[in-house]
């Protein structure tokens, strides 16, 4: 019996694939809203508050995580993901699509609530640790609003 075509496995061979190729096989790695009935949804820990503490929405029916919540994802959820693929380079456009403004976290149980710093250190630190698991590059969407990002 063989396997269904397509699947896990045929991503890793064409990421392997690639890589002979000395292509940086990648993928879009990476969100910043998320659905209540998402498996990840955790209100206090994820949600970012406005200053008068309603959720921040982005989407419909999505709200934005805390910018804490983007280097936590990189390390439990990307990292397994990106090791299982052989993932070599990231776009990672929901957390640089919008300017460093719209990161600015008024949770109060947070030190640091409401300074825009706090939400550069947590984007700054989740793309570090893109760059590590990739061990290659890590691409933005690059809107303009996002060019406090180079050199990340």
């Amino acid at each position: 019996m063989h396997d269904a075509e397509g699947g896990n496995a045929a991503v890793i061979d064409l990421f392997k694939h690639m890589a002979t190729l000395g292509m940086y096989p990648g993928y879009y790695d990476c969100w910043q809203g998320l659905e209540p009935v998402s498996s990840y949804w955790h209100a206090d820990w994820e949600l970012q508050l406005k200053p008068n503490g309603n959720w921040c929405p982005t989407w419909v029916q999505c709200y934005i995580m805390k910018s804490w919540a983007f280097p936590e994802l990189a390390t439990t959820v990307f990292r397994p993901r990106a090791e299982k693929f052989g993932a070599r380079a990231f776009y990672e456009d929901g957390f640089s699509n919008t300017g460093p403004e719209d990161h600015t976290d008024f949770d109060a149980r947070y030190t640091n609530s409401g300074t825009m710093i706090d939400g550069i250190r947590g984007l700054a630190t989740g793309w570090q640790r893109c760059r590590e698991n990739a061990q290659g590059p890590v691409f933005s969407e690059g809107s303009g609003r996002s060019f406090y990002t180079a050199g990340l």
